[in-house]
């Protein structure tokens, strides 16, 4: 298959801007054998960087001992 065009910066401009809610699941105990699930919610804001040949996301997770703060 032939791509029809090149990879740009903007690629993943439509992540960009206001928060959006985001719906997680964190293994409880990470370890072998273990299979303990939690659930939370949160919001994602994503902004660019790097003058916009990247992205960061900015997370806000809920978690049942209180909020964290995460980028990616």
């Amino acid at each position: 298959m032939t791509p029809t065009r090149q990879s740009s910066a903007g690629d993943f401009d439509f992540s960009s801007g206001a928060g959006a809610s985001a719906h997680h699941q964190a293994e409880l105990t990470p370890r072998p054998g273990c299979n303990e699930w939690i659930e939370f919610t949160g919001t994602s804001v994503a902004q660019k960087i790097l003058g916009g040949i990247g992205n960061l996301d900015d997370n806000t997770l809920d978690l049942p001992g209180g909020a964290y703060r995460a980028a990616k």
